[in-house]
């Protein structure tokens, strides 16, 4: 539950100790966390709004607190949980999906810089010859930025 409070409202200072094989760390080695923080926001699915693709007929997916937060007054599309990435499965790999997938990933990543977990988040994608791979830079103020590479990223949409 701790990771789902450090994306819902916490910031950076408020990562609580834990042991190495959970998905949050000890305030003073935020370096640790920042990765799975990547994980979760890229591998959770964002609901789908109005006049967002349908790739499944009626399927909005999104995580369930999500629901909670909707009928309870949430600010809008930026308090959900997760990317909208899973939108792109089994789309063609063209340029204009790839730019869609780094606009997802900027999106979802966006919470770390409002809640200062860092100073800045930059997302390309490189289209090789047999993949593409998602590079994520996490800007951090006084250390150094922490690079993040997930190659063979779009068969990983493809293949759901």
């Amino acid at each position: 539950m701790a990771i789902i409070n450090v994306l819902r409202g916490l910031d950076a200072s408020d990562i609580v100790a834990a042991d190495p094989f959970d998905l949050y760390h000890d305030a003073g080695d935020e370096a640790r966390a920042i990765p799975d923080l990547v994980k979760v926001s890229l591998g959770t699915d964002k609901r789908r709004e109005d006049g967002d693709p349908e790739p499944v007929p009626g399927e909005r997916r999104g995580w369930w607190g999500d629901t909670f937060a909707e009928e309870h007054g949430g600010t809008g599309p930026d308090d959900g949980i997760g990317s909208k990435l899973w939108l792109l499965f089994r789309t063609q790999r063209t340029a204009a999906n790839i730019n869609l997938a780094v606009q997802y990933a900027r999106d979802a990543l966006a919470w770390m810089t409002t809640k200062g977990v860092a100073a800045g988040i930059e997302v390309s994608a490189v289209d090789g010859q047999g993949d593409v791979t998602l590079e994520i830079v996490i800007v951090r103020d006084a250390d150094p930025p922490i690079v993040l590479r997930y190659a063979d990223f779009w068969e990983g949409l493809a293949n759901g």
